[in-house]
């Protein structure tokens, strides 16, 4: 505030206007600048001012823009994050998809080795498939089981 007060007048009155309520006090300095007979008169004096929110239907510092422009940067940001993820997706599912196939091939394969060839058994029944059961046999054991059965008849 600049001015040259009136005679005799003691007093000053300084409006300010503070636009948004805040729980803690604002830090204000007031100066005062005077001339007088013996030159320039200079005083300071810092103080607090409590600015108390005003009473009405809307509470202070909301604002519908602000809060439109909020979800909308969310939604942009949830948006970017769900498509980099399916850039992510894309790039990797090759290498995905490999590993699957080689690992159920591997499961499918163990699965058929344990069914043609139970605990027990050995491999004789699974290269059984592979060659004839006489290859498989020698010569002897297969004249020596047949031989008996019909030397019995």
């Amino acid at each position: 505030m600049t001015g040259i007060p009136l005679e005799d007048e003691t007093r000053a009155r300084a409006c300010h206007s503070y636009e948004n309520h805040r729980p803690q006090p604002w830090q204000v300095t007031l100066t005062v600048t005077a001339q007088s007979d013996a030159g320039e008169v200079r005083g300071s004096s810092p103080f607090q001012v409590v600015v108390n929110e005003a009473k009405g239907l809307v509470i202070a510092g909301w604002s519908a823009g602000n809060t439109a422009k909020m979800a909308t940067r969310a939604l942009s940001g949830m948006a970017q994050a769900v498509g980099s993820r399916l850039v992510w997706l894309a790039i990797f599912s090759p290498v995905c998809l490999a590993l699957i196939g080689i690992t159920d091939g591997i499961i499918r394969l163990r699965r058929r080795l344990r069914r043609d060839n139970p605990p027990g058994s050995g491999t004789t029944q699974y290269y059984s498939r592979l060659a004839p059961q006489e290859a498989m046999q020698p010569p002897e054991e297969i004249e020596s089981v047949d031989a008996p059965d019909e030397q019995q008849e």
